[in-house]
């Protein structure tokens, strides 16, 4: 796996390559290809995903599809999450969170899932329709109808899907809601008065 940095900041250009060198992806996800970082020289590489702070997602990185960034924000641009999330990068992490959440949102973006860091999404939740930013239009529907107290069973019959497909995106909306129970994805939706 080939990977991008692209961080003004040299400091934590130099602590992104370092945790990713060590390849903390092997023992914990067998299937993962090796990890190789580089500091970006040019948006002509062939990276599977790049790492950008916000700077250079607007500038360096424009021509490189956004569902291959994983885009570091600063506690300054909390107030811009709403509006990054819509630009569907594929991972959004605060800089605080970085060294716990990186290699999780590496991976996820490796399956092709987008990911936000347990800042971002606690962000989105208290400033926007957070259940709607975060999911894909099919993960909201679903989540809905589990809202609605619907079993795995009644949503696959409602939507034409398999039971197994209904499991993922359940397992899927659970990850990235950060909730671990039908209670609780009923508790966001209540917190945002649905």
């Amino acid at each position: 796996m080939n990977i991008g940095i692209c961080v003004e900041d040299i400091v934590i250009a130099g602590g992104i390559k370092l945790l990713l060198d060590t390849n903390p992806l092997a023992d914990k996800y067998p299937g993962i290809p090796q990890i190789s970082s580089h500091l970006l020289t040019s948006e002509k590489a062939d990276y599977d995903f790049v790492i950008c702070c916000e700077k250079s997602a607007d500038h360096q990185c424009v021509s490189i599809d956004r569902k291959k960034l994983v885009l570091l924000l600063g506690d300054e641009s909390v107030e811009q999450i709403p509006q990054r999330v819509k630009e569907n990068f594929g991972a959004i992490l605060l800089k605080k969170e970085l060294q716990s959440n990186l290699i999780v949102a590496v991976y996820n973006l490796w399956e092709e899932n987008r990911y936000f860091s347990p800042g971002i999404t606690v962000s989105l939740i208290a400033n926007t329709n957070a259940i709607s930013a975060v999911l894909s239009e099919r993960e909201y529907q679903i989540a809905r109808l589990i809202n609605k107290g619907c079993k795995s069973s009644e949503i696959a019959e409602k939507l034409f899907l398999s039971i197994t497909t209904v499991a993922t995106h359940r397992k899927n909306i659970f990850k990235k809601l950060d909730v671990h129970s039908a209670e609780q994805l009923r508790g966001l939706f209540e917190k945002e008065g649905m």
